[in-house]
């Protein structure tokens, strides 16, 4: 009988035990969070790198929103910045700097030849002189690369997608 009543209390004990509330647990809560913010920054500062706050976009009245929705997987951004100083033009492809298109043609080829669905966004100072633009989508033709499209501000000052993919042919 000994044995019977000391199973009882065990089971007792094990009942008291589960009859409260669960602990909550903080700590893995934190690691998840952390993590997320490390994946979301991660994230932001790729696609913030492609957009140099110096480019000054030109406006565009007319301009039409992508409307054909391009991967931004797919997407080489090109910054051509415009140095008021030397009246020159500075092309920028992530980390490469050039004073001329054919100092990114290199990088430009190899993404292209890195994906067949690639296209260029031409992100152009709106004081950049329009031989500059021709020479850079010269560039881009001789890649392979037959979607350009431009990025411009609408009527309302904001960032428009870039506005339609045209042929570098034209």
């Amino acid at each position: 009988m000994a044995s019977s009543s000391a199973v009882k209390r065990q089971r007792k004990r094990r009942r008291a035990d589960t009859d409260g509330d669960p602990e909550f647990q903080v700590a893995p809560m934190v690691d998840v969070l952390l993590v997320l913010m490390l994946f979301f920054m991660a994230i932001t500062s790729t696609e913030v790198l492609k957009h140099d706050k110096k480019v000054q976009l030109p406006d565009a009245t007319h301009a039409k929103p992508d409307s054909d929705n391009h991967n931004q997987k797919h997407q080489i951004t090109i910054n051509v910045e415009w140095d008021a100083a030397t009246q020159s033009a500075l092309y920028v492809l992530d980390s490469i700097k050039s004073p001329t298109p054919d100092g990114v043609a290199a990088a430009v080829a190899a993404r292209h030849a890195a994906d067949d669905a690639s296209y260029v966004v031409i992100r152009a100072d709106r004081d950049v002189e329009y031989s500059s633009i021709s020479d850079l989508m010269n560039v881009c033709a001789q890649a392979g690369i037959s979607s350009v499209a431009f990025s411009v501000l609408l009527n309302n000052n904001k960032p428009a997608a870039p506005a339609g993919a045209a042929t570098a042919s034209q």
